[in-house]
């Protein structure tokens, strides 16, 4: 957080992250030199039309009180996200922000209460079947050499809408299925059935063996095998090792 500025340079001041995504200053100070500072983090919002607002409430620090879950105000159907809610103050901050208001804000024209999805686990880097991609390397965005950067102009070019289209597709969609059909053309059982664009699989646990081809086929980890619950009355080999599910069937 800067502190001062002068002839002497920029004093910067180091803060603390807090839960809630708000700072505390620690009182530690370094000075920097420096001729010029762009303050390009956060903004402060104009609340008077909030503030007019019976049940919004607008606290000392010129953010608005909202619930930390859905981003509702006090005053209901009224959601604020983003710099005027305050904590980190970020593009990518004010985006979650809007991701999260629109799941509450769905759930309150529908009258209903929004729950948050449990997460799933995170699939990482060595669980992925990277044979099964092929190399894509990344789009290299133009840039201005160092003499034409004189002015406030964009010192990247960006990405043309084709680059932007092939860099998506580099995506690995790590552990989240992207309909690429390898389990539904894997399955010896045929028990994978296609739901249809968008709505992923049907698995038949009934035609289900566990032979796991489906989850080694998966090129983004989306499918993980878990083992059946015991069942004392499964059919058993010679060493009493199961033979078959105990619900198995054959495709008729």
């Amino acid at each position: 957080m800067v502190d001062h500025f002068g002839a002497d340079g920029i004093t910067v001041e180091t803060v603390t992250m807090n839960e809630d995504g708000s700072v505390t200053p620690t009182g530690e100070t370094t000075t920097l030199a420096a001729d010029s500072v762009v303050m390009a983090v956060g903004q402060h919002s104009d609340l008077s039309l909030l503030a007019t607002i019976p049940d919004v409430t607008v606290q000392k620090n010129d953010t608005v009180a909202v619930d930390a879950t859905t981003l509702m105000t006090g005053a209901p159907g009224i959601f604020a996200g983003g710099d005027c809610i305050g904590g980190a103050r970020t593009m990518t901050t004010a985006t979650g922000h809007g991701k999260r208001a629109a799941h509450a804000i769905h759930a309150y024209l529908k009258g209903e209460a929004y729950v948050h999805p449990e997460s799933h686990p995170v699939v990482s880097f060595d669980m992925l079947h990277l044979p099964d991609y092929r190399d894509a390397p990344r789009s290299r965005q133009p840039e201005r050499t160092l003499t034409d950067r004189a002015g406030f102009e964009e010192v990247t070019g960006g990405l043309t809408e084709r680059q932007a289209r092939y860099e998506a597709g580099r995506c690995l969609s790590c552990g989240n299925c992207f309909e690429c059909d390898n389990c539904f053309a894997a399955c010896p059982e045929q028990a994978i059935t296609r739901l249809g664009r968008g709505k992923g699989y049907e698995v038949s646990m009934d035609l289900c063996t566990g032979c796991a081809l489906c989850a080694a086929q998966c090129p983004c980890h989306a499918i993980d095998m878990q083992p059946e619950p015991p069942d004392d009355h499964a059919a058993t080999g010679n060493l009493g090792e199961p033979i078959a599910p105990a619900s198995f069937k054959v495709r008729a």
